[in-house]
């Protein structure tokens, strides 16, 4: 798992998925090569989380990943739940599960940009909310998905992973 606290999410994503990833996540806060070339196997599967940045980026982060021979090399996508979430503190408990939120554009254009070039690529955008633009705010007991816009909370990842399962998703059955 390759990404700051991103790649934290995502870890949390695939353990909520796959509880048998237990202790088999190794972690990298950035793409160290020398790091990873001495611990990348042909059984390794790489996860880069992004959060930002720009589609060569990201296709020049991938590139690097691939030229250390893993198994496979995955992209967890952006995530963005808006500009700010305080005012949904206020949403009654019954209106929570239908509580929709604007993703920011820069970050739908982002997504929509790596989605179609990134090889292995996971839209949690479109996990999330289907539509590529909004996502949810809550889960379908009112529980908020983000503590702060960007980040997850245990109920995002445990819905994202849902998500990712019901998508047949490789990557949801790691193990």
């Amino acid at each position: 798992m390759i990404g700051n606290s991103f790649g934290r999410d995502a870890a949390n994503v695939l353990l909520e998925a796959n509880p048998g990833l237990e202790g088999r996540i190794a972690y990298a806060e950035t793409l160290d090569v020398a790091l990873l070339q001495a611990s990348v196997t042909p059984d390794t599967v790489v996860v880069l989380a992004v959060q930002g940045g720009t589609v060569d980026g990201v296709l020049g982060q991938v590139d690097v990943l691939q030229s250390l021979d893993p198994a496979e090399v995955y992209v967890f996508g952006t995530k963005n739940f808006g500009w700010n979430l305080n005012a949904f503190a206020r949403v009654p408990m019954d209106e929570r599960p239908t509580a929709r939120t604007e993703v920011l554009d820069g970050t739908v254009e982002l997504n929509d940009a790596l989605a179609p070039v990134v090889p292995n690529y996971v839209d949690v955008i479109r996990l999330l909310g289907g539509d590529g633009v909004t996502v949810p705010v809550f889960d379908g007991a009112g529980n908020p998905l983000s503590p702060d816009r960007v980040h997850l909370t245990k109920y995002g990842a445990q819905l994202i992973a849902e998500r990712l399962v019901d998508s047949e998703s490789p990557l949801a059955d790691l193990g």
